[in-house]
């Protein structure tokens, strides 16, 4: 089920691909973006927080790092790496929008929206990884 502030942030800044550099100049604007990627991405670690604590013990030991088998710490693997890039992909758009903002640079301003979407997309993934673990 599609979290209703994530589709919200996706739409929005699927739009804001297409502003030029007046509309990026707005502060009302550039705080509509920042705070539609807070919300995503805090609905979405909401989510994957409570995905993990409806885990087993076992399951929440190999995350931790606790000896598990084999197939469970491949799954594992696979979240943590997937986290990994998450959080690069998000300290990635972070720096860019900064970037644009000191630069006035909407063309930067656009590749950052490029990056959330994509850092949102795989914090989506992490939350998916987290559920299939689950069941």
């Amino acid at each position: 089920m599609p979290l209703a502030p994530v589709q919200q942030t996706k739409q929005l800044l699927q739009e804001a691909q297409e502003w030029g550099m007046w509309t990026w100049a707005s502060e009302t604007n550039k705080d509509r973006v920042r705070s539609g990627i807070e919300s995503a991405t805090e609905a979405l670690e909401r989510e994957v927080e409570k995905t993990k604590r409806s885990w087993g013990k076992a399951l929440q030991k190999a995350y931790a790092g606790a000896e598990a088998d084999l197939k469970i710490k491949r799954s594992v693997w696979r979240l943590r790496d997937a986290e990994e890039e998450m959080n690069r992909a998000t300290a990635q758009s972070k720096a860019t929008f900064a970037e644009a903002e000191r630069q006035l640079d909407a063309g930067q301003a656009r590749q950052g929206v490029a990056e959330a979407l994509r850092a949102i997309e795989l914090h989506e993934t992490v939350l998916e990884l987290a559920r299939r673990l689950a069941s």
